[in-house]
């Protein structure tokens, strides 16, 4: 299996999703509007989130 048909398989998108929603807690909730709500857990000790909007950089950290 090649490099490209790796990336459009359905997975790596929904863990990378699962990662910034949750993890993050990074969520757009309209224009220039963000709720930040991470949900640690698991063995996960820190996690970094950035999102880089039109209005400017939005980070959560835990």
């Amino acid at each position: 299996m090649n490099g490209e048909a790796i990336r459009n398989h359905y997975s790596p998108g929904s863990v990378c999703e699962w990662l910034f929603d949750t993890v993050g807690g990074i969520r757009i909730s309209g224009e220039n509007s963000f709720i930040i709500q991470p949900v640690p857990g698991g063995t996960l000790i820190y996690a970094i989130a950035k999102y880089v909007s039109i209005y400017g950089t939005v980070t959560s950290k835990w």
